[in-house]
């Protein structure tokens, strides 16, 4: 009788790893490389919100469009915040890239740590984020969204400072806020009258949507409505965040051209 050869338990296993290692490896390799809807484990931190959602531009803006992501998930740093820029690259199924952008933490004579969760504004210090080199575009859509706690009551705070696009936050003596957004030459407000935001941490939208325009907090749109009129935008120009003289704290903030991306 023949005698069979077999292979050792543990030569055997060892085989059977290696094929399933290579297996996944081809996989991965048959992937496109900027694929964001299979593999939500393989988007980067940076490229999602505190929930772990990837972030994605409205498939509405088409090609092109792309959305600025800062949410402080990174090691402690006094110089440097990292954010994520998610474009679209095509369309039906719409994929996106997702580039690491590092911006500079600008006047931080304290050397206060950013990251771990937050940017903790003390009054001194910015964040500038470099521009995207696409020039200059007339829009009627766009979005800011983010959570912070505002340190100070009868004090305002400077959230988005771009040349074309502004949004503030000013609270009263009672810690009401009231929001003031600027879009090209259009501005308009709006405020909550009755939640006290003394020690809380809340969400915030200024949205643009075909030219309508409001403001949120905690989800809930404020009154009064407005329009605006079609704006230009200057992709090229940095957006600073904070300004001197203003405590407070940021846990997240997106920036969104094409607008429609985010819960408000």
């Amino acid at each position: 009788m023949m005698k069979k050869n077999y292979l050792p338990r543990n030569v055997r296993s060892n085989g059977i790893s290696l094929l399933t290692a290579v297996l996944i490896v081809a996989s991965m390799l048959l992937m496109p490389s900027n694929s964001s809807v299979v593999f939500a484990q393989g988007v980067p931190n940076a490229c999602k919100d505190d929930a772990g959602r990837p972030i994605v531009p409205s498939a509405g803006g088409g090609v092109g469009a792309w959305l600025l992501v800062l949410n402080f998930n990174h090691a402690p740093s006094p110089a440097n915040t990292i954010g994520c820029l998610v474009k679209t690259v095509s369309l039906n199924p719409q994929t996106v890239s997702r580039t690491i952008v590092a911006c500079q933490i600008v006047g931080n004579t304290s050397s206060v740590q950013v990251g771990n969760g937050i940017a903790p504004f003390d009054g001194r210090f910015s964040v500038s984020c470099p521009g995207v080199p696409q020039g200059k575009q007339t829009l009627q859509n766009f979005t800011v969204w983010g959570r912070a706690n505002f340190a100070n009551a009868n004090t305002s705070y400077s959230i988005v400072e771009h040349p074309d696009v502004a949004l503030s936050a000013t609270l009263n003596a009672g810690w009401r806020v009231t929001f003031d957004s600027r879009y090209g030459s259009s501005e308009f407000s709006s405020g909550d009258p009755a939640t006290n935001l003394y020690g809380q941490t809340v969400s915030f939208a200024s949205a643009v949507s075909g030219l309508a325009s409001s403001h949120s907090l905690n989800g809930s749109r404020l009154a009064p409505l407005a329009t605006v009129s079609p704006f230009e935008f200057n992709y090229d120009q940095p957006i600073t965040i904070g300004a001197p003289g203003q405590v407070w704290t940021l846990s997240e903030v997106i920036i969104d051209p094409p607008g429609g991306c985010c819960k408000s």
